[in-house]
């Protein structure tokens, strides 16, 4: 039986440039053994953007802006998320 699973950001308050924003949404739903596929959004900055992302489900990775794979258990699992860029830009969701 498939499972919704809710990914749910943690917000972290960071004091970003103040044209330089990492856009997504605060909830990403996902069902468990399907496939998924989110990409993030970063706007302003010098345009080459990185990522670090943490707490992700087993089954769920990111390469780039891009987080992908089969999420394996169910749950609700608060992530972080840090875009930066080679101008030293960052943003924190």
């Amino acid at each position: 039986m498939k499972k919704l699973l809710s990914v749910v950001l943690a917000i972290a308050l960071v004091a970003a440039a103040s044209n330089y924003q990492l856009v997504c949404d605060e909830v990403l739903n996902a069902t468990s053994d399907s496939d998924f596929y989110h990409e993030l959004r970063t706007i302003g900055g010098s345009g080459r953007y990185r990522y670090e992302i943490n707490g992700l489900p087993a089954g769920l990775k990111n390469q780039g802006p891009v987080i992908a794979g089969i999420p394996r258990t169910s749950g609700k699992y608060p992530i972080w998320i840090r875009s930066y860029d080679d101008q030293g830009n960052s943003d924190v969701r």
